[in-house]
């Protein structure tokens, strides 16, 4: 069992056995505050478990999945049918570094994602993604930034746009990671936020938040028929991806399971003490 597996195990049976810390609901609304963080969310989008993690120092040999920096998750169970229980990476999640126990931890890969989202928000939101909602034939590194980490490649990038949080602001959009050349079912798409507050006004503690939650489309196969040509896909690959990156920013997103705007909504709600 991976480390991070038994650790959700684990945390999947205290949600259990263990009282729920200040959280309640009022309009429709759940409210959960933890560790100095309080946010509101779509109940339906499941039961949430807070955790605090003490970092855990990068190792060469391990799986970048299996280190990390002190950080505080928020779990959310049940919320995606399928194999996400076994695929920890993938699961429902709201993650909140500082931004200075990510660059005190001094790892290659997480200095890289801060650097990055630091980036990309320094013009304070202005611009579009449409050179990121692309797979470019020239074997080019286009990625945007993601915590936590995946061990896998991030193959699409769609309905990107910038999303304003409390005292931050961050970047929205809709990804999917995977290991081989093979079409993106829709079981593998994951929304995701990154963002940062205070990042360069100097006002306050800067916090990373990072919400990773599958949704589902419904514009795309379920799943890859039997006789399906690899060959002719991989051929095509790119033409292909980008189809399917124009198939799914011309959907609806409100029309999404969960809806776009409940998860813009809960990272527009999130608050920080102090």
């Amino acid at each position: 069992m991976k480390p991070r597996l038994a650790i959700l195990f684990l945390a999947l049976t205290a949600l259990f056995t263990l009282p729920v810390l200040a959280q309640d609901s009022s309009g429709g609304l759940a409210t959960i505050s933890y560790n100095g963080i309080t946010f509101s969310y779509d109940p339906a989008l499941g039961a949430v478990l807070p955790r605090t993690y003490e970092a855990v120092p990068a190792a060469a040999d391990q799986m970048m999945d299996t280190y990390w920096p002190a950080h505080t998750s928020f779990i959310f169970i049940p919320a995606h049918e399928g194999e996400t229980l076994s695929s920890p990476d993938f699961y429902p999640q709201l993650t909140i570094y500082k931004t200075d126990d990510i660059s005190n931890y001094n790892d290659d890969f997480y200095t890289y994602q801060l650097q990055t989202l630091s980036g990309l928000l320094e013009g304070g939101g202005a611009g579009d993604f449409s050179d990121y909602e692309t797979v470019p034939s020239d074997d080019r590194n286009v990625t945007l930034p993601h915590l936590p980490a995946i061990p896998a490649g991030q193959v699409l990038r769609a309905q990107a746009e910038y999303l304003p949080m409390t005292d931050g602001n961050g970047i929205r959009y809709l990804t999917a990671y995977a290991f081989d050349v093979s079409p993106v079912t829709d079981d593998q798409i994951i929304y995701t936020y990154q963002g940062a507050t205070h990042l360069f006004s100097g006002n306050g503690t800067s916090y990373y938040v990072a919400l990773t939650y599958p949704v589902t489309t419904g514009v795309l196969p379920g799943e890859i028929p039997s006789d399906f040509d690899y060959n002719a896909f991989s051929d095509n690959y790119y033409d292909e991806m980008n189809a399917t990156i124009q198939t799914i920013n011309s959907a609806d997103p409100n029309t999404f399971s969960p809806s776009i705007a409940a998860l813009d909504a809960l990272v527009q709600s999130i608050q920080f003490e102090g």
